[in-house]
C-alpha cells in the first residue's frame, strides 16, 4: 500500500483546519476557501479616521498587483502603523495574498511571508498551517516538524500525525518515527495500515532482533485483522499482499520462539505460518 492523497492543510476560516493527509487512496488536493475582502468603500467611508498618508499607505498595499510586493507593502504596513484603526482590512488582505500564494505554489514566498506575519499573530494556525505545509513542500523537514507538531498539538489528526511519523523516517530518527507511528495508528481510520508496522518486522529481521521483530509481527498481525481492501486495489493483489505478510509474521514470531528455546510455541506459530501458505519451506 502506497500513501497517496494530499489535502493541504491550510483554511481556518470556516472555523475548522483541514489537514494534509496520504491515506492509501490518491485523490486531488483539495481547493481551500479564498478570504473575503471587506468591501473598499466601508474603508474610504472611515477614510476621515486616518490620516492622509496612513490611508495612502493602506490603499497603495491592499491595490498592489505584484504579490511579492503586497506582501512586502503589507508588512510595512503593519510595522509602522501597529495601531492602525486600518489594521482589520490589512489583515484581511494578507489572508488574501496568503491564499493567493498558496493557490499559485510560490511555497517559498508563502512560508517566508507567513512566518514573518507571526510576528504580529504567533497563534494563529491558518497562518502555522501555511508555514508549515510551504515547509512540506520545499523539502524544509525539521520546519515542517516544528510548525507541524504546533498544529498537532491544538488540533489532533491522523493524518498529520502520519506525515510527521514520515518525515522523521526521512529524517532517520528511529525513536520519533515509532512514536509518531504508534499515534498513527491509534487513529481508527489508520488502524488497518500494517504496513506501517510491517515496516519495523522487516528492519529489526534484517538486524537479526527476532524480539523486536516477533513484537511488531503481532502488530501487524492484529491491523491486519482491521485492514479493508482499498477500492482501487485488485482482489488478487490484496489477498497476495495479505497473505504474504501474515506468513513473514507468523514465521518470525516463530522463529523468536525458537531462539529462545520455546519449542512448542514455535512450532505453533510455524505452523499457523504453513496454513497461509504449505509451500513456505522455510517454516517447514
Amino acid at each position: 500500500m502506497k500513501p497517496g492523497h494530499k489535502r493541504i492543510f491550510i483554511a481556518l476560516l470556516a472555523g475548522a483546519l483541514p489537514l494534509m493527509s496520504a491515506p492509501a487512496v490518491l485523490s486531488q488536493t483539495q481547493p481551500v476557501q479564498k478570504p473575503q475582502a471587506r468591501p473598499a468603500q466601508t474603508v474610504e467611508q472611515e477614510a476621515q479616521e486616518y490620516t492622509e498618508e496612513e490611508y495612502d499607505a493602506y490603499e497603495k498595499a491592499v491595490n498592489e498587483k505584484d504579490l511579492d510586493k503586497r506582501g512586502t507593502m503589507l508588512l510595512a504596513f503593519m510595522e509602522k502603523y501597529p495601531q492602525s484603526k486600518l489594521q482589520q482590512y490589512i489583515v484581511s488582505s494578507f489572508l488574501t495574498l496568503m491564499y493567493e500564494l498558496q493557490k499559485e505554489k510560490k511555497y517559498e514566498k508563502l512560508e517566508g511571508f507567513a512566518e514573518q506575519w507571526l510576528k504580529y499573530f504567533p497563534n494563529d494556525l491558518q497562518t502555522i498551517a501555511y508555514v508549515a505545509d510551504s515547509a512540506r513542500q520545499l523539502g524544509h523537514d525539521q520546519k515542517f516538524l516544528d510548525y507541524g507538531q504546533k498544529i498537532y498539538a491544538a488540533k489532533p489528526d491522523g493524518d498529520l500525525a502520519f506525515l510527521i511519523a514520515e518525515t522523521y523516517k526521512k529524517m532517520g530518527n528511529p525513536a520519533k518515527h515509532r512514536e509518531w507511528v504508534e499515534k498513527t495508528m491509534s487513529y481508527p481510520e489508520y488502524a488497518g495500515r500494517f504496513d506501517l508496522w510491517m515496516q519495523f518486522v522487516d528492519n529489526f529481521a534484517k538486524e537479526k532482533q527476532f524480539d523486536k521483530a516477533a513484537e511488531f509481527a503481532e502488530l501487524t498481525l492484529k491491523a491486519i485483522a482491521a485492514a479493508k481492501k482499498p477500492d482501487t486495489t485488485p482482489e488478487a493483489t490484496w489477498r497476495d499482499a495479505v497473505n504474504k505478510t501474515k506468513r513473514g509474521c507468523y514465521y518470525l514470531v516463530g522463529v523468536n520462539y525458537y531462539d529462545k528455546d520455546k519449542y512448542a510455541d514455535a512450532i505453533r506459530e510455524l505452523e499457523k505460518s504453513l496454513t497461509v501458505d504449505p509451500k513456505f519451506d522455510m517454516a517447514y
